[in-house]
């Protein structure tokens, strides 16, 4: 009974997550599956399509299609009649997408058919207390109270050790050696630990929050998501890629053989338009602008590693860039 319990509630959650459509037509027959439908910023989510035609009808260039900007899809495989995609939520709160299943038919003539909405519920990466300082004070200030420095604490120094007499001076010396034992658990207790993609996500979040292509303002806004992305991969792997051309950079990364093939094509592809940005007057679309974000956070998710940890201070380096006024 307790076990039939314990997998209904684990069914049930699971059934809170992820979400299902299916689509039944003349012609044919489709489902869509989604691996969870509540996920944060920076996180994607998976949905992958199935589908077969009925009778004569023929099926080419099959997609799946988001009837919403609130979330972007990237396709990772097609074989056969199953199509994989990505889904990356480019807002936070929750809201419904309808999507749609669009093909070319035997007359060569482009079909669109509605799965059905369903709805996302995508959480920020933020904190309260930093949604409330993004929003009152302003991006340059959030970056302290992502990556607060930890004050140390004050250890009281035992007077009376110091005027007692030879009792005293081995009470002294039961006092120093407890004083370094407790300086020593309070350093470990100061540093505090973080994951440094986990810090990156949140500045990218309060630099979108800032809407700058909106505002006309496209340097700015490339100068600063091209610096948060190398502050990140300084502190990731330990290159310095701030002080470095974007040459010297991706010449630095492949000696090492830091990045895959992938990862490698990304930056470069990144670097390479941040550059045009920078230094040859080129001004991107909104739409390439966000291009470009997508981009960056693409690539600080194939960098995730839940086991490498870096103290709170050097994770704060990564959202110096937002604190910059002259660009």
């Amino acid at each position: 009974m307790i076990r039939r319990a314990f997998f209904a509630i684990l069914i049930a959650g699971f059934a809170c997550f992820a979400a299902e459509l299916k689509l039944s037509s003349e012609t044919i027959e489709a489902s869509l599956t989604i691996d969870k439908t509540q996920i944060s910023y920076g996180s994607s989510a998976e949905a992958e399509v199935g589908y077969s035609a009925k009778g004569e009808e023929v099926i080419s260039r099959a997609k799946l299609e988001p009837g919403s900007d609130k979330i972007t899809l990237h396709e990772k495989s097609r074989s056969g009649s199953r199509l994989v995609y990505e889904i990356e939520p480019e807002q936070t709160g929750s809201f419904e997408v309808l999507f749609k299943f669009v093909y070319t038919d035997f007359e060569d003539q482009e079909v669109v058919q509605p799965f059905g909405k369903i709805e996302f519920e995508v959480s920020s990466a933020l904190s309260d207390e930093e949604k409330s300082t993004l929003k009152n004070k302003g991006a340059e200030k959030l970056v302290n109270k992502i990556s607060p420095e930890p004050e140390p604490a004050e250890v009281p120094i035992n007077k009376l050790a110091v005027a007692a007499g030879a009792a005293g001076l081995a009470l002294a010396a039961a006092g120093i050696w407890l004083y370094i034992s407790k300086r020593k658990k309070n350093a470990l207790q100061e540093v505090k630990y973080v994951l440094p993609h986990k810090s990156a996500y949140k500045f990218l979040e309060a630099l979108k929050f800032r809407n700058l292509p909106q505002n006309g303002q496209m340097k700015e806004y490339v100068y600063i998501l091209s610096n948060l992305l190398r502050s990140y991969i300084q502190v990731r792997f330990s290159l310095p890629a701030t002080d470095m051309t974007t040459e010297e950079f991706l010449e630095d990364a492949a000696e090492r053989g830091i990045f895959s093939a992938v990862q490698n094509k990304t930056l470069q592809s990144f670097l390479e338009k941040a550059d045009l940005v920078k230094f040859a007057g080129f001004s991107p679309s909104i739409d390439q602008a966000e291009e470009m974000m997508d981009s960056a956070k693409d690539f600080i998710r194939t960098t995730e590693d839940y086991n490498f940890l870096v103290p709170e201070k050097d994770a704060k380096t990564i959202g110096k860039p937002l604190e910059a006024e002259d660009v």
